[in-house]
């Protein structure tokens, strides 16, 4: 009997009401609980509800409560309540002393969506080491466009804060305005490289003729990051014009061949059809013999089934290169032939055969069935 009471007692400090939505006594009585893990959890569970009594439990821990980890958690849930109470608190709170407390608030304000949190989230952007970037994130929720060239220039700034270098990237893409393009455009050189891949993504989903040109040109920086934050660029913008030049990067840098090739497929353009034929004939390198595979595949040119049909017989592990991750970039089959039988196929009927999600029940390989299926019917087509 003895051996039964510590499992017992370890389970009741688990709380109760487990996945199911807690009764409003059962969060009140776990709200004072000696445990602090069932106190959190119970100030987590709080979070878009509406009892008044439960709202100014919350409001009372985040404003006296003994431990300052406790007071942070009842901050971060304070947005989710409808109470005009709760701007005056998270002011005071984002304004104090203490870190864990400052960063929910500053989150919290940005999240509760009152303009008058902007200027005390700008104030927050001149604060300590960590807690900048948390008042970056608040401006990033605040959705103010007004917050982005405070927080772009906190990032040029700060460049070896990890906490800048994770949240202000993420808040500045929230805060997506036409003078988000000037600047990036502005300092794309100088932008620490955590942050080049967020400028890629706002600058390539605006197509913009300047933007253009001068990705252009940056494909003959020295600097790789540069380079491939630039063909980034080019890929999301897709315009023909960038063919040419792609082409010439394609031909001249073994380095940055399969990004190039990604570029080239989602580009669309007739011209780059010959020449990645030619390169497939030749390539060795595993992972740019994949990527010219796809791309021809998204190019839709029925001239490049002469050079993909003998990659049927290929069955090549994509793994064998340590650069591919084959799970994630061609979930449908982690094998040369079936990559090679998906382009042609797309070929073949003008539109991708199927959704990777039509596969999910293969996630660790080829789907052998579908793929023998596939290479039969396309045998079939050739036979005719």
């Amino acid at each position: 009997m003895k051996l039964l009471v510590a499992p017992l007692l370890l389970f009741l400090v688990v709380p109760l009401w487990g996945d199911d939505a807690a009764s409003l006594e059962e969060l009140l009585a776990d709200l004072s609980h000696s445990n602090r893990q069932i106190r959190r959890q119970a100030i987590l569970a709080a979070e878009g509800r509406t009892e008044p009594e439960l709202i100014n439990r919350i409001l009372a821990l985040a404003k006296s409560d003994s431990d300052s980890n406790m007071r942070g958690y009842a901050a971060g849930v304070l947005a989710s309540f409808s109470d005009k109470r709760i701007f005056p608190v998270l002011s005071q709170m984002a304004q104090g002393e203490e870190y864990g407390v400052r960063i929910h608030a500053y989150v919290a304000l940005g999240k509760l969506g009152d303009p008058r949190g902007k200027p005390i989230l700008l104030a927050g952007l001149t604060s300590g080491r960590g807690i900048r970037g948390y008042a970056a994130k608040g401006l990033g929720l605040l959705g103010d466009a007004a917050g982005f060239e405070p927080v772009a220039r906190l990032l040029l700034e700060h460049t070896s804060d990890p906490y800048v270098a994770e949240l202000a990237p993420a808040a500045l893409e929230r805060m997506d305005t036409p003078a988000a393009l000037t600047f990036l455009r502005k300092h794309f050189t100088a932008l620490p490289g955590h942050a080049l891949g967020f400028a890629a993504r706002v600058l390539g989903r605006n197509p913009n003729q300047e933007t253009r040109v001068m990705m252009m040109g940056m494909l003959n920086q020295k600097n790789r990051a540069l380079r491939l934050a630039a063909i980034q660029v080019l890929t999301g913008l897709q315009d023909k014009k960038a063919t040419r030049a792609l082409l010439a990067h394609f031909a001249r840098d073994e380095q940055d061949r399969a990004p190039v090739v990604l570029a080239l497929g989602a580009i669309d353009d007739a011209r780059a059809v010959a020449p990645l034929i030619a390169a497939l004939r030749v390539e060795k390198d595993l992972l740019v013999k994949v990527r010219l595979i796809e791309a021809l595949g998204r190019l839709g040119d029925k001239a490049a089934l002469d050079v993909l049909m003998p990659l049927l017989d290929d069955t090549t592990l994509l793994k064998q290169s340590p650069r591919i991750s084959a799970a994630r970039a061609f979930p449908w089959n982690t094998r040369v032939h079936g990559v090679a039988t998906w382009a042609i196929l797309t070929i073949q009927n003008g539109a991708e055969p199927f959704p990777v999600t039509d596969l999910s029940s293969f996630p660790r390989g080829d789907p052998p069935e579908r793929i023998a299926h596939d290479i039969a019917t396309i045998r079939k087509r050739a036979a005719k």
